[in-house]
């Protein structure tokens, strides 16, 4: 069985600490780590949840080149929030740096 791992988005949890939980899920070996792509926060999550949610691709592009195996991906990218044309460029940028690495769900 695969094991993966999705990012914590909680509020008081920093990018270091979000690097630092990929990087140990790697040790642990888990097959993957997933980054959540949020661009507006719903007024009912504050307090619950991060006041900002870091760019999934941002983040996982840290984790591609702190680790050498692990997969990462997004556990949604909300699609009606980017350009599609922009996107598929990131996407396929992160995949080659992290050595096809990338695994993609897209939220239409």
């Amino acid at each position: 069985m695969d094991l993966g791992i999705a990012l914590p988005i909680l509020a008081n949890i920093n990018l270091e600490d979000q690097l630092e939980i990929a990087i140990k899920a790697e040790e642990l070996g888990f097959k993957s780590v997933w980054a959540s792509d949020h661009v507006v926060i719903p007024k009912e999550w504050r307090g619950r949840f991060a006041d900002i949610f870091p760019d999934p691709f941002i983040i996982l592009t840290a984790i591609s080149q702190n680790t050498k195996k692990i997969s990462i991906g997004t556990s949604a990218a909300i699609l009606p929030y980017r350009n599609p044309i922009i996107l598929a460029k990131m996407m396929s940028t992160l995949d080659h740096f992290s050595g096809g690495r990338l695994i993609s769900t897209v939220a239409i």
